[in-house]
Parts: structure tokens; sequence; C-alpha cells
């Protein structure tokens, strides 16, 4: 869809992603890669060992590496007010690993899930970067100095790129008068808005609920959020 939209002769004046903001019109999201590392080469019995420690620094070196690379987790002059947190972030989300029933025995597999979120002009990628080049010269040969087998694989999950709709577009006036709202925001997670955006779709992200109740085992929308939006469609149908 997004390689035959530019080419299409009617373009869209306006794409509204129907992610929770409580109807309140977003122009700005973060910028996101997820990624996974797989550490291989265990499956022996040991105690505290070195290829467990070499893991652990793996793992580890995903909190720390932000503070080298210019990310704005550590350098005040690059935070961006407009985005809460106002700075990017790093995290591992997801740790797997070991099937055998002693606790002394070193996992033959453990990836390991982390995600970046960067802030609009930064880039996730240098995060990346720099884990992989930590893992490949400074753990690996520890690790392969026990077991030769050793390795450590680093993929992709996903990445989006950044959304930061001109408040001066035509969109943005018609997604004004239809949410009744100019209190333009911006949210800390991503939608495909970016990726629309990127093509010259000029993209909101607007929709019932809140992320506040959302990713909870009892996430919902309100009846009264659901009325609103109802309300908000009937003036884009009547626009239209």
């Amino acid at each position: 869809m997004l390689a035959q939209l530019p080419r299409h002769p009617v373009k869209p004046l306006l794409c509204i992603i129907g992610e929770p903001t409580e109807l309140k019109p977003v122009l700005g999201q973060i910028r996101q890669t997820r990624h996974t590392l797989r550490c291989t080469g265990g499956g022996v019995s040991f105690g505290l060992c070195a290829p467990k420690r070499q893991r652990h620094r793996v793992c580890g070196a995903v909190d720390r590496r932000p503070e080298s690379n210019g990310l704005a987790t550590a350098r005040s002059e690059l935070h961006d007010s407009r985005f809460d947190p106002p700075f990017s972030t790093v995290q591992t989300d997801l740790i797997s690993g070991g099937k055998a029933l002693k606790l002394n025995v070193v996992p033959a597999d453990c990836p390991f899930d982390f995600e970046v979120r960067a802030l609009p002009g930064q880039d996730p990628q240098a995060v990346t970067d720099q884990l992989a080049r930590y893992a490949e010269q400074q753990v690996l040969p520890h690790m392969r100095a026990v077991n030769g087998q050793s390795s450590i694989c680093l993929s992709e999950l996903s990445a989006y790129p950044e959304l930061l709709t001109d408040t001066r577009s035509h969109a943005v006036r018609l997604i004004s008068q239809f949410c009744g709202s100019s209190a333009f925001a911006t949210v800390a997670f991503g939608t495909e808005g970016g990726l629309l955006d990127a093509v010259g779709i000029h993209t909101v992200v607007c929709g019932p609920g809140s992320m506040d109740q959302g990713h909870k085992g009892d996430e919902f929308i309100s009846v009264e959020q659901l009325d609103a939006c109802d309300a908000m469609l009937e003036r884009i149908a009547r626009s239209l």
C-alpha cells in the first residue's frame, strides 16, 4: 500500500491513526527499533561460570550503552520537552533461556529482546550498533575461550520512523475541526503514522481511550470515549 499510494492519481487529504489519545490530536511520536540478541554456547554444568557472567554483561550493557552514544537519555541538551518522557529510552523487554532442572546448568541458548525509543532527530540504530560491537569485541572472546562454538547474533524484530506533522498543514486544521480540539500533543509510543507521512500523506494520531488503560489484563475504552468517537466520525462524514 505504501508503494502504491504515492503513484495514485487521488491523494489522501489526511490519515487518522486510531490509537488511544482520548480523541486529542497527536502530531508527534517517537522513533523505535526492536531487536533480539541471542547468545549460544552453554548447555554445560558450571557454578558461577564465565559464559553466564558474559551473558550478564551483554544484557546489562543494554542499559549502559546510551550513556556514551549521544542519545538524550544522558545529555540534557538533547531533551525535547514536547515529549513525555522528554528523553530517549532503552530497555530489555524479554529474557528467556534454560531448560535443565538444575540451576547450575548454563542455558545453551539465551535470547533477549530490547527496544530503543528515540526522540525525533536521534538515531536508535546507534545504540544497536554500539551494543553489537561491544558483544563481539568484549564479550564473545571470553565465551569462546570456554566453548569455541559460542555465538552472539543480533536480529531486528521491527522498526518504525518518527512522526512530526507540521502544525500549519491543512490536515492539522481538518483534524482540529473533526475532534474539536487544537491542543496538539505527542506520544511516547509508535504507530504506522511515520511510514505514511514518509510517502507524503499528512498523518495524525487520534482515537478513543487512553493508553493509561492499555497494555493491561483489564484494558478498556470507556463508553463515553466511544460515544465521543462516534460524534467525531459523524463530523468527518458530514465534511466529506
